[in-house]
């Protein structure tokens, strides 16, 4: 009898354990309200801002966003002196912490605004097919750093160590006082490009133009 009771509570935590979602770490999340971040915050899934709220990151403010994780922005991201970085462990010995995490992306419709931000660690930093605007924007240790299929406006610009392109575009790009310092590719445009007052080192093509527009003036070269 007691063998018999023992055989039907283990059938029961056994069905149990079935019905029971499986645990998992990642929390993907909606920001549905206005809403600030400052000091350190850490991902733990994607980020969704929807359209019509506006998610302010403080000056001085860091955002660990962990293991292939975006940020998607429908509404408005409006960040100053801010620090986006991934704390992942890479997956290839001697990689220097390119492609952590998937980046920005700013939806048809969405915008942003980046000033003094720094960006990291992403596969493509920011991706733009609403509207960007940023003053002084850095980004280090990406695959690619900026890909415009809309419209941005870029005022003071540092890239170091892009695997590939630093600056993709096929939208409309203004772009002056930029440092882009080594990647494959400085600035690939088959958009119209508008670029001024500004340094390329230590880069294979500075400038790539397939095809578009591409209006250059004030530029410098260095091995």
């Amino acid at each position: 009898m007691r063998k018999n009771s023992f055989a039907v509570q283990l059938v029961i935590l056994l069905l149990l354990s079935l019905l029971t979602p499986l645990s998992t770490n990642a929390t993907d999340s909606t920001i549905s309200t206005n809403m600030t971040w400052s000091g350190q915050h850490t991902l733990t899934g994607n980020v969704t801002i929807i359209h019509g709220m506006t998610l302010t990151i403080e000056p001085g403010a860091s955002i660990d966003c962990g293991d292939d994780y975006w940020i998607l922005v429908e509404g408005n991201l409006v960040a100053e002196g801010a620090h986006f970085f991934s704390s992942a462990i890479p997956l290839t010995q001697g990689s220097h912490g390119a492609g952590l995490w998937k980046g920005i992306e700013i939806a048809t419709g969405g915008n942003a605004n980046l000033n003094g931000t720094l960006i990291e660690n992403a596969k493509t930093a920011v991706k733009i097919n609403g509207e960007l605007e940023a003053n002084n924007l850095q980004i280090k240790h990406s695959y690619i750093g900026v890909n415009n299929l809309a419209n941005s406006n870029i005022q003071g610009y540092n890239s170091h160590q892009i695997d590939y392109d630093s600056v993709q575009n096929s939208g409309i790009l203004t772009i002056s006082n930029a440092q882009i310092n080594q990647s494959a590719i400085g600035i690939h445009t088959t958009g119209i490009t508008t670029v001024s007052q500004s340094n390329f080192s230590s880069i294979g093509v500075a400038l790539s133009t397939p095809s578009g527009e591409l209006n250059a003036n004030d530029i410098q070269l260095e091995t």
